[in-house]
């Protein structure tokens, strides 16, 4: 609501707890909206939302993209302080943590919003990991839900075959994952990554050299 107070928030209309009678809801919330970030110059958003501008760097945007933002930068903060931690320990101890506005409906909050003030003066419990660790030899075509990407070729790409419409084994590539064996030089998973092409599917029709990056310092 543009306050410093976390009292008066509201949830996003682009929230998952917004939808979630179609699925499982949140675990917690975070901060999303009217976030400040970098500009891509000539990006799409960049070119079509010029009421986001807030300098030629700068950016203001809302949606899911900035509340992953504030969560992977809240979990880096902790896993920096205890790297030892789970990714099931680390969500028990945001969920754990968090401050929540008065009637807030839990399906649609979750445990509440992301509270980095609490967080700071806690240290986490002693939680049991309750998941089973993955394995990596799941399906690759269950994965994509009811999305298929179209290769430029115009074919549909579904069951268990990769971007470049080559057959995916899940059980081999855990195994070279684990092993630290998919990538190599160039290439990845045996598939060529060097130069402007991705083994086919070429990244020239929209360079990067045009755009320079000089103009906006790094340092």
């Amino acid at each position: 609501m543009g306050t410093a107070s976390t009292t008066d928030d509201i949830l996003g209309s682009y929230s998952a707890g917004i939808a979630h009678s179609a699925g499982r809801g949140p675990d917690f919330v975070a901060v999303g909206s009217h976030m400040q970030g970098l500009r891509v110059p000539n990006s799409y958003i960049g070119a079509n939302h010029p009421e986001g501008w807030l300098s030629a760097p700068y950016f203001r945007g809302s949606g899911t993209s900035q509340a992953a933002a504030i969560t992977s930068g809240t979990i880096a903060l902790i896993l920096q302080k205890y790297p030892a931690l789970t990714p099931d320990q680390v969500q028990r101890f945001i969920a754990s943590n968090t401050c929540q506005p008065s009637g807030a409906d839990p399906d649609y909050w979750g445990s509440g919003e992301i509270n980095l003030a609490s967080l700071l003066t806690k240290t986490p419990a002693a939680y049991t990991q309750s998941f089973a660790n993955a394995t990596g030899t799941g399906s690759l075509e269950l994965s994509r839900g009811t999305d298929h990407p179209t290769a430029a070729n115009g074919v549909v790409l579904s069951g268990e075959q990769d971007i470049f419409g080559r057959t995916f084994n899940s059980p081999a590539m855990a195994t070279a994952t684990a092993a630290g064996s998919t990538s190599s030089g160039g290439t990845w998973s045996g598939s060529t990554w060097s130069g402007s092409t991705w083994s086919g599917c070429t990244w020239s029709g929209g360079s990067w050299s045009g755009n320079s990056w000089a103009t906006g310092s790094w340092n």
